[in-house]
Order: C-alpha cells, then structure tokens, then sequence
C-alpha cells in the first residue's frame, strides 16, 4: 500500500501541471484502473483519484469527470463482497472531495453544477441511507466488523459537505439522516462507554492507519462525526417537528451529551 501512495503520488504531482494539454488520457486511465478487477490497482487509481479531483477544472471537463468517475465509485461502495472496508470508504472520501470541488465552482459554472447535483447526488443519498440503516451495534460487536466505522465515518463526513454545500438536496430525506444518526449514537452508546469512558472493556479499539489519512475506523471519530452532522443538522427548519415531539433521536442525542459531558 506505501508504495501505491507513492506512486499515486507521483501521478498527481505530474497531473497537475500536465492535464489535461499534455495528458489527455490520465481521466480514462484512472478511471481503468479503478474498474480493474486487481485489488492494488483499484487502490492505487483511487489514491490518484483523491488528488485529481481537487485540480481546478473547467466547465467542458467537470461533467465528464463526475459523470465517468463518480458511478464507478458508487458502485465500489456497494461492493461490500469485493472491495474492503477501507476501499469503500476511500471512494466516499473521493465522492465528498468531488462535492466541495462542485461547490466551488458553482458560481462560475451554475448550470453544469446545477445538472451535475441533480444526476448524482440523489443516487448517493440513497446509497447512503441503506448502508447507514444496517445496525451500528450489530456490525461492531465483534473486532471483525469494527473496520466498516471507515465507512460509516466517510458516510457523515460527505453528509455534513452536502448539508452545508448543497443543502436543497437534502432538505426531504434530513429527517431521515438525522434519525439514522440519533440511531448510531444509541447502538454505539454502550460500547462507547465501555471502551472509552469506563474504561471496563476487554474490547482493543483499532486506531487510524498513518499512512492512510484519508481513512479513519476509530471509534471516537466516527462518534464525532456523527455529532458534527448533528450539530449542522439540528438548526434547519425541516428537523425542527422531530425535537419538538421529543422523539427517539433527540431522546440518543440528550442521553450520549450527558455522558460525555
């Protein structure tokens, strides 16, 4: 894997400059790599990917590249029986990075913008909301499945860049992501208690891998995460019926706060 960094690395460095004058092809290059049935090569072409969508694009080429790249890695994340936690995770991170670059340049490209958020986004909503429905207790309850909170991490980050970037997308289904994160905070509660505030459990809590920043299967940054995302969400207008009811969200929400504060 560090030798895959560096190469990928490399490529970006070179990228830069280069693309897309005097490298026409790299986008479809990548994009090969990442739909290549070689595990390294979908790992290295992802971390390539991670850099490449962070150069500044025009309007001629920010269509091409979400609508090529962005399905491919969509589907890695709904591979769950091929790709790796961490595989998936990394194309969540590269979803969330190709929004922020959106975001940027909406202004000066609207109407690509505008046709390039409506394509795309609401595909990964949904994606998003039957991976985070799977029970967060029930995955990590044993050390096998403590590595899918990479995921589920990813899954907030890119929650919260939406929120804040492109909130009219999620303006229907915020009640829904705000119940599925008052749910995590619920099922995680008592492990996080056990593991990090007790301090009574036998239970080692993995850390985030160095040379892989752009992951993270810890457990207190999943459970920050998640807060992070609540935080933004609980002042919209569309959530404000769910406190007022005192329903179970706010209920997980009042109950995790107390026991960290």
């Amino acid at each position: 894997m560090y030798s895959t960094r560096i190469q990928a690395n490399i490529v970006s460095l070179i990228a830069q400059p280069d693309w897309p004058e005097d490298w026409s092809a790299l986008l479809d290059q990548l994009l090969a790599l990442i739909r290549s049935p070689s595990i390294d090569a979908v790992e290295g072409g992802m971390c390539a990917l991670s850099d490449f969508v962070s150069i500044s694009l025009t309007e001629d080429q920010l269509l091409p590249v979400a609508r090529e790249m962005l399905p491919t890695l969509l589907a890695i994340l709904g591979a769950p029986q091929v790709y790796g936690p961490a595989t998936r995770a990394r194309a969540v991170a590269i979803f969330r990075q190709s929004v922020m670059t959106l975001f940027t340049v909406k202004d000066e490209f609207s109407d690509a913008v505008k046709a390039a958020v409506g394509d795309i986004l609401p595909q990964w909503l949904h994606a998003f909301e039957q991976l985070l429905t799977v029970d967060a207790a029930g995955v990590h309850g044993s050390p096998e499945g403590w590595t899918d909170m990479a995921v589920r991490t990813a899954i907030f980050q890119a929650l919260e860049i939406i929120l804040n970037s492109f909130p009219s997308t999620l303006k229907g289904s915020l009640p829904t992501f705000l119940s599925l994160a008052g749910a995590h905070l619920s099922s995680l509660l008592p492990i996080y208690t056990s593991a990090s505030v007790s301090n009574s459990s036998d239970l080692t809590l993995p850390t985030t891998d160095e040379d892989d920043s752009d992951v993270s299967n810890d457990l207190g940054t999943l459970v920050s995460t998640v807060g992070d995302f609540l935080a933004q969400t609980v002042r919209r207008k569309a959530v404000r019926s769910l406190f007022v009811e005192g329903t179970k969200p706010t209920l997980a929400l009042t109950e995790f706060l107390s026991l960290i504060h």
